[in-house]
C-alpha cells in the first residue's frame, strides 16, 4: 500500500468510525491503536487526524494529544458565529462573479442532494451532511478568493461535529427551500440577497441544532460547557 493510499484509507475509517458512533465524543485517538487497528503505520493515522481536526470532528490539544470533537453548548455557539460570518460573506462574492457554468454545478449539487433525500434516504443522515457540505462548497468555490474559500472550507461542516454529539440532524425541508433562495439570488447576481439568504439559512440551522443539543443534554445529564 502506498503512501497516499494509506492515508486515504485511515481517513475514510477513522471518519467512519467517528460518524458511526464507534468512536465517541470526548475519545481520545491513540496513533498506536488505530495504526495497529487499520493496518497502516503512524503516519497515515496523524495526517488523518489533522485532517479531521480541519473538518471540525477532531480536537488536538496542546499536549498534542486527539480526542473526538465534544461539543458544548458554548462552542456549539461560537461555531455558528464563524460559520454564519464566513459563509455569508463568501456567498455574496460568489453572487457577483457568478457565471452561467458556476450556476449549472451548483444547480447540480443541489439536484442530487434532493434526489438522494426523496429517494428514500432521508433517513440516512451522512448522506445528507456530505450532499449538503458538497452544495455550500460549490458555492464557496465560486467566490474568487482562493485564501478565503481555504478558510470557509474548514466551517462547512460544522453540523458535522454536533451530529456526532447528538446522533441527529437537523429537519431537512426547512434547509432544502434555504437552499433553493439562495440559488435564485445567486441566479440574479444579488449580492445582498445571497449574504442575506446564507446568514438566514445557518442562523436556522443554529436555532435548530441549539434545540437538538438542549434536549440531549437533558436527557444526558450535565455536560462540560
Amino acid at each position: 500500500m502506498n503512501e497516499v493510499t494509506a492515508r486515504i484509507q485511515a481517513y475514510e475509517m477513522l471518519k467512519t468510525s467517528i460518524m458511526d458512533g464507534r468512536v465517541k465524543p470526548g475519545d481520545h485517538l491513540r496513533e498506536e491503536h488505530l495504526a495497529e487497528e487499520y493496518g497502516v503505520s503512524r503516519t497515515p493515522i496523524r495526517q488523518a487526524i489533522r485532517q479531521l481536526a480541519d473538518e471540525g470532528l477532531v480536537e488536538i490539544g496542546d499536549n498534542k494529544r486527539s480526542y473526538v470533537t465534544d461539543v458544548s453548548p458554548t462552542q456549539l455557539e461560537q461555531m455558528f458565529d464563524v460559520q454564519a460570518l464566513l459563509e455569508s460573506y463568501s456567498a455574496g462574492l460568489a453572487a457577483a462573479r457568478m457565471t452561467d457554468e458556476m450556476l449549472d454545478r451548483i444547480r447540480a449539487a443541489q439536484d442530487q442532494l434532493e434526489a438522494n433525500y426523496r429517494a428514500q434516504k432521508s433517513e440516512d443522515d451522512r448522506q445528507y451532511l456530505e450532499d449538503n457540505s458538497r452544495f455550500h462548497r460549490a458555492i464557496h468555490a465560486c467566490n474568487g478568493n482562493p485564501k478565503l474559500f481555504h478558510i470557509v472550507d474548514k466551517v462547512v461542516d460544522t453540523s458535522y461535529a454536533v451530529f456526532i454529539k447528538i446522533g441527529r440532524v437537523t429537519e431537512s425541508e426547512t434547509a432544502i427551500d434555504y437552499h433553493h433562495r439562495i440559488i435564485s439570488a445567486l441566479e440574479a447576481r444579488d449580492s445582498e440577497m445571497a449574504q442575506l439568504y446564507m446568514r438566514t439559512h445557518v442562523e436556522t440551522v443554529r436555532r435548530l441544532y441549539r434545540a437538538l443539543l438542549t434536549e440531549h443534554n437533558h436527557k444526558s445529564g450535565p455536560v462540560r460547557r
